[in-house]
């Protein structure tokens, strides 16, 4: 099992290597457990042994099967989803922030179970990846881990993004710009 950081905790699920730059960007925020069971109850029994009472479960395939039913037996209390099978009794899950993750191409759980997914789910943020098929892990890391990381500071940590300073000005060019 990985235990890392400090803070509010977020669980990843499955135990997989490719988590590594997803758990690089949270650690600093928060402390990252992977469990290696996928096991609902061994899992629960194992954060309460670690002191977690309350956490974010973010969920890929099969692991987020398993988040789901963490979340419909308390705990969560922000779930992300990356293309992940529908659980029974999703309707029943309490009233939290989540955030659903599928790659365009998925042909092992088409986006369009992503689509069906967020509305059962009032107030949850559905984000298609083009061009990525199931494994979004693998294919398109960098880019979806800052999602990930962006979702959770803002709906789990409750973190504002960090302009405190006032706006920042950006410039839309419609043409190039003139050389001198």
């Amino acid at each position: 099992m990985i235990d890392r950081g400090e803070g509010p905790a977020v669980v990843l699920l499955p135990s997989d290597a490719a988590w590594q730059g997803l758990i690089h960007l949270l650690e600093p925020w928060m402390r990252v457990v992977v469990p290696e069971e996928t096991d609902v109850a061994v899992i629960g029994e194992e954060l309460r042994r670690l002191g977690i009472e309350e956490f974010a479960a973010v969920g890929f395939d099969e692991g987020g099967w398993v988040a789901q039913e963490l979340a419909l037996g308390g705990g969560v209390r922000t779930l992300v989803l990356i293309g992940t099978p529908e659980a029974p009794g999703i309707e029943a899950l309490p009233d939290l922030p989540v955030f659903l993750l599928w790659g365009e191409d998925d042909e092992v759980v088409p986006a369009a179970d992503g689509e069906r997914l967020a509305g059962k789910l009032p107030g949850s943020t559905l984000a298609l990846i083009p061009g990525c098929g199931h494994d979004v892990l693998s294919e398109a890391g960098d880019a979806i881990f800052p999602l990930v990381f962006e979702y959770l500071r803002a709906r789990y940590l409750g973190r504002k993004h960090g302009h405190e300073r006032g706006p920042v000005k950006i410039e839309i060019l419609t043409s190039p710009p003139e050389r001198p």
